[in-house]
């Protein structure tokens, strides 16, 4: 939903007088208490993107890191396939030293296996934060926004009776 009127048009509405008519004064309070409405939700509305993109770019940087570690993790469990390979050719030759060697490499390789899971689910942890914090803010700009129909359905019960009565006189 767009606004139709910027604050300054709201500021600058003039209305014809007619008789028994509302207050002029009045009337242009109102103007400017709605200007000064409208113009603090359009600053609130511009800050929220803000942080909803911010926000967004975080992810998907953590997406990116998520995909990355993946890769380097498949890279790695391919190499160390290609380690095992070749130090079955070499047990051939000399079976003591294939197998001292193919035990160093499997404990290397184990390590940064260790190492690379804590970092993926460290970086799930934290992008499962960061959706988190987005959804609270999705949240409190929703409750925000249910608070502001509150306050229009109470301006249009004290309006809405004035015009009413004014009709009737």
């Amino acid at each position: 939903m767009s606004i139709k009127w910027s604050p300054m048009e709201i500021q600058q509405m003039t209305f014809p007088v007619v008789k028994k008519g509302f207050d002029p004064e009045e009337v242009r309070s109102a103007l400017l208490s709605l200007a000064e409405q409208a113009e603090y939700l359009m600053r609130e509305r511009e800050e929220l993107k803000g942080q909803v993109a911010i926000l967004t770019e975080q992810v998907t940087e953590f997406m990116k890191r998520e995909t990355i570690l993946k890769e380097t993790l498949l890279t790695a469990q391919k190499m160390s396939k290609e380690i095992r390979e070749q130090a079955e050719r070499e047990a051939d030759l000399t079976l003591k030293e294939a197998e001292l060697q193919a035990e160093k490499i499997s404990h290397q390789a184990l390590q940064r296996l260790n190492g690379l899971d804590q970092a993926i689910k460290e970086l799930k942890f934290l992008r499962q934060r960061y959706l988190m914090d987005l959804e609270q803010t999705i949240a409190r700009f929703s409750q925000f926004l249910g608070e502001e129909k509150d306050r229009q359905r109470e301006l249009n019960a004290i309006v809405t009776p004035a015009i009413k009565s004014s009709e009737s006189r």
